[in-house]
């Protein structure tokens, strides 16, 4: 290990409404293998995974994921929309979380709120988690 040097983690992931996933939860390890059968949602994550990623530095695509060329993106039967929350130990006391949630029609998807905030409240003088960052 690098002396100073922070790794980060994804702690905990959870998807509510994107694709095969109505209601999924998953907490992580620093080292994890994802095993399952054809068509249980493996690429449908990564797919999840790249959305956020790509969207961190572009605007979304009409197809939401690169490359999905229109393939539906929100878990059926249900709303037009989908929510996250992902929890990141970055080697710090407290995990930060990121949440956010999208929602729309066909080539009208857009990003209703997005928030980045401690999972937990910064030290004993305080009663609620900190909010870094918060789009509305």
């Amino acid at each position: 290990m690098l002396k100073g040097a922070v790794f980060m983690y994804l702690k905990s992931l959870r998807i509510n409404g994107y694709r095969p996933f109505r209601d999924f939860t998953a907490n992580f390890g620093q080292l994890e293998v994802l095993v399952d059968a054809n068509g249980s949602g493996k690429s449908s994550l990564f797919e999840f995974l790249k959305f956020l990623r790509d969207g961190m530095g572009e605007d979304i695509p009409p197809e939401i994921v690169k490359g999905a060329n229109g393939q539906q993106v929100f878990h059926k039967p249900g709303e037009d929309r989908f929510w996250w929350s992902i929890e990141v130990d970055s080697g710090y006391p407290v995990p930060v979380r990121y949440q956010g949630e999208l929602m729309g029609s066909v080539g009208n998807k857009h990003v209703t709120f997005e928030r980045v905030v401690s999972a937990s409240p910064l030290g004993d003088q305080y009663e609620r988690p900190y909010l870094f960052n918060e789009i509305t």
